[in-house]
C-alpha cells in the first residue's frame, strides 16, 4: 500500500467515524428513518470524494446499509430504471463506438491541426463547439456523449497519457464545466430548465420565452462560459516544463496515415449525423432523447449495416461509472422519499426567523447561494428541480416575496451548478469514465465556477433582472 493509499484510508476512517457519531445528533422534525438514509448517503459523498474504494463499491455498499437497516430495498435500485440513467448509458455506447470505429481520433486530429496550437486552445475550440451545440441539442447528457470522446481523443493526441491527470484535465474539465454552464445560458439546453418552468407555471401561470431567457442570462452566463477554458488551464495544465504544445506535423502525419474514411468510420459518422438531426430536429417530432439513442445504438450494434458487435465496445465502456451513477441516484431518491432534502431546507430557511425581516433581494441571493451550494448532494438536474422549485415557491409565499421570480432563479441556478462531482449528473459521469481528471479535481475547479455562478445570480437578482423588467 503506497502511502497516498495509506492517507486516504485513514482520512476515510476518521470520516465514517463522524458519521456514526452524527447518529448521536437530534435532527429535530425528522424520523429516524429520514435520518439514517441521509447520514449514509453524506457518507456516500465523502467517500466519493475521498475515493479509498472503487466509487461504485461505495454505493453498493451504501444501497445495502439503506436496505438492510432502514427498509429502503424498495427504493435503493430505483436509480437504474429512471430515463436519465439510460439515457446516460446508452450515450455512453456512442461515445464507444465512435472511439472503436477510429472517428473520434480522426476528428481529433483535424481540430488539433486545424484550431488548436496549445492545451489553451484546446479548452476554448472544444468549449465553444460545446455551446454552439447546446444551441441544437437539447440534452447536455447527449452533448457529453458527443465530446467527450473527441477530447479524450484530443488528450491522448496531446500525448497525454490516461490517468495521469495533468493538461488532460485542463482540456477535459473545461469541457465538462461549459457542458453544464452552458444549459444557464439557453433555455433549451437541458430538459430540467423546462421541467422546472413547468413547476413554476403550474403554480403561478407564469412562463418565460426563450428569448426572454437568454435575455436575462446571457451576461453572466456569456461571461462564465468565456472564463472556464481559461480558468481550467490555471488551475490543470500543470507546472510551465509540463505544459504542451500541439506538434502540428505529428498531428498531420496521424491524420496523413489515417487515410480516407473507412466503411466503420463512414457508418459511425453517418448514425451520428442522423442522431444530430434527430436531436436537433426534437421540436417537430417530440421524440424523447433517450428512445433516439436506444434506436441509434441498435443500429450501431446491428449486423451488417451496424459499426461493431457489443463485443468490440466492451473494452471502451466505462461499466463502474455508470453503476456508480445508479446507485446515486437511487440514494438521492431515497434521501428524497424520506424527507431527508426538504428536512435540510426547513432548517435552514422555512423555520428560520431571521430570513422573515429581510428585504427580498438579500434572501433571494441567500437562497440562490444555497440551490448553488447544494447541487453537491444532488444526483441529477431533474431530481434538484423536484426538491427545490416547489420549496422555493412556497418559502416565497409564505415570507410575501413574488413565487414567480422565486421560482424563475431557482430554476436557473439548479443547471450551472452541477459541477461538483461525476454523481452530480449524467454527462459528468461520462467525462469522469475517461479517467483524465480526478474526483478531487473535479471539485477544485468547480468550487471557483459556483463563487461565479453566485455572483452572476448577485448581478441578476441586484441589477440586471430589475433593468430588463423581470424584478
Amino acid at each position: 500500500m503506497s502511502r497516498q493509499q495509506r492517507n486516504k484510508l485513514i482520512l476515510a476512517l476518521v470520516l465514517t467515524l463522524l458519521c456514526a457519531l452524527m447518529a448521536l445528533v437530534p435532527f429535530n422534525g425528522l424520523e429516524a428513518q429520514g435520518k439514517g438514509v441521509l447520514i449514509i448517503f453524506m457518507w456516500a459523498i465523502l467517500m466519493w470524494i475521498v475515493r479509498p474504494i472503487p466509487e461504485y463499491l461505495v454505493g453498493v455498499l451504501a444501497a445495502a446499509v439503506m436496505a438492510i437497516f432502514f427498509g429502503m430495498k424498495a427504493n435503493v435500485v430505483a436509480g437504474f430504471s429512471t430515463s436519465g440513467w439510460w439515457l446516460c448509458l446508452w450515450a455512453g455506447f456512442i461515445g464507444a463506438v465512435i472511439k472503436f470505429s477510429g472517428l473520434g481520433e480522426r476528428v481529433a486530429y483535424w481540430i488539433l491541426v486545424k484550431l488548436t496550437r496549445s492545451e489553451l486552445s484546446a479548452n476554448y475550440a472544444t468549449s465553444l463547439a460545446n455551446t454552439a451545440l447546446s444551441l441544437m441539442i437539447p440534452s447536455n447528457t447527449a452533448r457529453g456523449a458527443v465530446m467527450s470522446p473527441i477530447c479524450d481523443n484530443i488528450c491522448e493526441g496531446m500525448g497525454y497519457k490516461r490517468g495521469d491527470h495533468k493538461g488532460d484535465a485542463a482540456i477535459m474539465l473545461s469541457n465538462l464545466y461549459t457542458n453544464t454552464t452552458n444549459t444557464w445560458l439557453f433555455y433549451t439546453a437541458v430538459g430540467a430548465n423546462a421541467i422546472g418552468m413547468a413547476l413554476v407555471e403550474e403554480v403561478t401561470g407564469q412562463s418565460i420565452s426563450w428569448t426572454g431567457w437568454l435575455k436575462a442570462t446571457c451576461i453572466p452566463a456569456g461571461i462564465i462560459v468565456l472564463i472556464i477554458p481559461l480558468l481550467t488551464h490555471f488551475l490543470f495544465s500543470g507546472k510551465k516544463g509540463e505544459k504542451r504544445d500541439v506538434d502540428i506535423a505529428f498531428a498531420k502525419k496521424k491524420l496523413e496515415a489515417m487515410g480516407p474514411l473507412s466503411v466503420k468510420e463512414k457508418k459511425a459518422a453517418l448514425y451520428f449525423v442522423l442522431t444530430l438531426l434527430a436531436f436537433c430536429t426534437n421540436g417537430i417530432h417530440h421524440i424523447a432523447p433517450d428512445y433516439i439513442v436506444f434506436v441509434t445504438i441498435f443500429l450501431m450494434l446491428c449486423p451488417g449495416i451496424g459499426v461493431c458487435s457489443f463485443k468490440d465496445v466492451g473494452p471502451n465502456f466505462a461499466w463502474p461509472a455508470f453503476i456508480q451513477l445508479g446507485f446515486a441516484m437511487s440514494l438521492a431518491t431515497c434521501v428524497n422519499k424520506t424527507g431527508g432534502f426538504q428536512w435540510l431546507v426547513d432548517a435552514m430557511f422555512t423555520s428560520n426567523p431571521v430570513f422573515a425581516a429581510m428585504s427580498p433581494s438579500v434572501f433571494i441571493t441567500i437562497w440562490l447561494s444555497f440551490v448553488v451550494v447544494s447541487h453537491i448532494i444532488f444526483a441529477g438536474m431533474n431530481a434538484m428541480e423536484a426538491v427545490m422549485v416547489p420549496v422555493s415557491m412556497t418559502m416565497a409565499a409564505a415570507l410575501g416575496f413574488d413565487v414567480y421570480t422565486m421560482g424563475l432563479l431557482t430554476v436557473m441556478a439548479i443547471a450551472p451548478s452541477a459541477n461538483f462531482l461525476p454523481f452530480n449528473s449524467a454527462p459528468n459521469l461520462i467525462y469522469a469514465s475517461t479517467d483524465r481528471f480526478s474526483t478531487a479535481q473535479q471539485l477544485k475547479g468547480a468550487i471557483p465556477i459556483a463563487i461565479l455562478v453566485i455572483l452572476g445570480m448577485v448581478f441578476l437578482v441586484n441589477v440586471w433582472l430589475p433593468v430588463i423588467g423581470i424584478l
